[in-house]
């Protein structure tokens, strides 16, 4: 059944990819977007994506755009009306999914009545911090507000155990402790990241101000907020250090937390929390624990409870009136980011609505927007894209055959999901109701936190999905060995039903083969073919692949970007790799398809293998506001997109040749720089 199924596939592959003429091709690549005045040689990203980037300023209420931002615009346009059809049928029954996304959007856009609320349902968890006396209601309040509303000094999930992937687990970790992006916020003293500090601290107090507090207390709040977020920054593990996932594993009981960090009461956080399970808790990092049980007792317990009002003030500001909102859009988007003005109401809603109530908009989007065909030949591709992986791994020059053979086990074990799941996640029990946004994100946070806490020492979901189908991107989940391509990103530019093979296979195919890649990262390689955290490398070999990582770390260090701001090779490796592997892979593949299927033609006076590389490259077509871009080169796993586009064909000989550049062009790394690595 399987052999034929797939058979039936290929057959599809050939009829959509290569019998058609030069004429009859869609226009999968628009020369309108192309610089001419730029050498392919000199710079690609600007000669394929130049005059699409002139014409396409940031628009108001983003601060980047391009082709992930299009998609997800028009994604959000598609939600609003099916959301608004939905809103107009008032025969769902009570407790349905079309009544949660009805009564969700009607009290999120009912801007009146949330200025009539103002801060009543604020006042209330107020007071509610207000009771606390010691430590043990610290606790106690602490973990109800992570189950019914917001995270204060960590968070509690559950997650698969990552020595034994069947198994689920409590984890608490160090994020959600402060709400600048990232340590270095608060530790850097260069003047940029002091000016930010200093508009962090007037926005605290601005917003603590809008929330009922005085002038002067909330001048006490703003300080005694930023030295508590300071100390969770100080013994926060790095973004570097925490991409070793040998360094996120520290299971214990909770005999043994509570040892590590005596002077917080957890049995009343995990009872508050609905915790039953704690026999096993991931604790990362256990010195941060230490540290935070540590201030629990050091610090004055009216400074606590600031913080935990500070912490609830600034998850509730999107779902207050416009003047919470505005206060956060203006420090966290216009001053971090560059965004000049705000969204719409109803994008801010959609955007909302997607969070909380996105498996339920699922099923409408799939019936609406799904294509079973973009499935069938999407699942060929992946197919041809592990089949060239595995010719790659098997030539490898710097790998052993033992390695070799433990490597392909784990690329043959890989679990691919496309499309939608087989099975859709329920929101049984939850209650929404048109009376108060407010509301309904605190019931949507109790019914979730307390399916994690039920979930703590069950076997694993193994159908479950990480992303909506509706979702404009891809992942790997080293975990389970899995890659996941949501149906939102199964449009063009990434894919067309009626693209040429050269331009899919070099966008959709580059992105497949980069979610393949990461299951041999420097975060991947290091879980086995079952999704365990275990070494399956020699020594030798682990070595070799280290060395092969620092020449990547070493590329993208050195470019900078904004004038004088390097990249972050390190914290960027995982994605680079990831990229670089990509495309050789896709690549390949691709040439492996003209094997069988025959030339494919030239179209505008490309070739195919020139259409392959400008399909990888126009999809990471972006502009972005400095300010974002900051952000992101200080707190981001990815390289800014001008870099993913053009960065991997430097070291790619396929590219190269595709294009007849040499030695000493721009685009072209020296040959005793040039690397692979899968």
């Amino acid at each position: 059944m399987v052999k034929h199924f797939i058979s039936i596939l290929l057959l599809i592959t050939f009829s959509c990819f290569s019998e058609q003429t030069d004429t009859a091709l869609p226009k999968a690549i628009d020369l309108n977007n192309f610089d001419l005045t730029v050498k392919p040689s000199d710079d690609f990203y600007k000669y394929v994506n130049g005059n699409w980037l002139k014409k396409n300023p940031i628009p108001p209420g983003n601060n980047s755009w391009g082709t992930f931002t299009e998609l997800r615009q028009q994604s959000s346009e598609n939600l609003k009306d099916l959301i608004e059809e939905i809103v107009k049928d008032n025969s769902a029954p009570q407790g349905s999914e079309r009544q949660m996304i009805r009564d969700f959007y009607l009290a999120a856009m009912d801007s009146a009545n949330l200025e009539k609320q103002g801060k009543k349902t604020l006042l209330s968890l107020f007071a509610k911090i207000d009771s606390i006396k010691n430590t043990d209601q610290l606790a106690t309040v602490m973990g109800w507000l992570q189950l019914n509303f917001c995270n204060a000094a960590f968070r509690f999930y559950k997650n698969w155990d990552p020595k034994n992937s069947n198994h689920i687990i409590a984890f608490i970790d160090q994020y959600g402790g402060f709400a600048l992006p990232d340590r270095d916020y608060y530790l850097k003293d260069d003047s940029e990241t002091e000016n930010i500090r200093t508009n962090y601290l007037q926005h605290i107090q601005n917003m603590m101000q809008l929330a009922g507090q005085n002038k002067m207390d909330a001048k006490i709040t703003a300080d005694g907020v930023l030295e508590l977020e300071t100390i969770f920054a100080i013994n926060n593990m790095t973004e570097e250090d925490s991409r070793d996932p040998k360094n996120t594993y520290y299971k214990m009981n909770l005999q043994g937390l509570i040892k590590l960090a005596p002077s917080f009461n957890w049995k009343n956080y995990f009872d508050t929390l609905g915790l039953k399970n704690t026999s096993e808790i991931n604790v990362v990092p256990p010195d941060f624990f230490g540290s935070f049980a540590e201030h629990v007792k050091r610090n004055p317990i009216q400074q606590w409870k600031n913080y935990l009002k500070w912490c609830v003030v600034n998850t509730a500001a999107p779902y207050m009136d416009d003047s919470f909102a505005n206060e956060n859009f203006n420090f966290f988007e216009k001053t971090l980011k560059g965004t000049t003005k705000i969204k719409l109401r109803w994008e801010r809603v959609v955007e909302q609505e997607q969070s909380y109530l996105g498996w339920a908009l699922a099923k409408e989007w799939v019936k609406k927007y799904y294509s079973p065909k973009a499935k069938e030949m999407m699942l060929v591709m992946i197919d041809d894209i592990k089949n060239a992986f595995k010719i790659r791994i098997q030539k490898l020059d710097w790998m052993s055959e033992e390695t070799k053979l433990k490597a392909i086990d784990k690329l043959n074990k890989i679990n691919v999901k496309v499309g939608y799941p087989d099975k859709w996640e329920s929101l049984e029990g939850l209650k929404i109701s048109s009376e108060s946004y407010f509301q309904n994100v605190m019931s949507y946070s109790n019914f979730s936190t307390a399916k994690q806490a039920d979930a703590v020492g069950k076997p694993a979901n193994k159908n479950e999905w990480g992303m909506t189908p509706q979702e404009v991107n891809a992942y790997y989940n080293a975990v389970q060995n899995e890659i996941v391509f949501p149906a939102g990103i199964l449009q063009p530019p990434f894919f067309g039903e009626n693209f040429d093979a050269a331009v899919n296979y070099g966008a959709i195919g580059s992105v497949i083969a980069h979610e393949f890649t990461h299951a041999f990262d420097d975060q991947g390689s290091q879980y086995d073919a079952d999704g365990n955290l275990n070494n399956w490398w020699t020594e030798i070999d682990s070595q070799k692949f280290k060395e092969k990582q620092k020449l990547i770390i070493s590329q993208y260090n050195a470019y900078t970007i904004l004038d004088t701001m390097h990249l972050n090779g390190t914290l960027t490796v995982g994605e680079n790799i990831a990229d670089l592997g990509g495309v050789n892979i896709a690549y390949e593949a691709f040439q492996i398809y003209q094997q069988k299927h025959g030339k494919q033609p030239t179209v505008d006076g490309f070739t195919p293998e020139q259409r392959f590389f400008i399909a990888w490259t126009q999809i990471w077509r972006q502009n972005k506001t400095p300010e974002a871009l900051t952000l992101q080169v200080n707190s981001s796993t990815t390289s800014p997109y001008y870099y993913r586009g053009f960065a991997p064909l430097s070291n790619c000989q396929g590219f190269i040749d595709a294009f007849n550049l040499k030695e000493g062009d721009k685009m072209v790394l020296p040959k005793t720089k040039r690397f692979t690595i899968w």
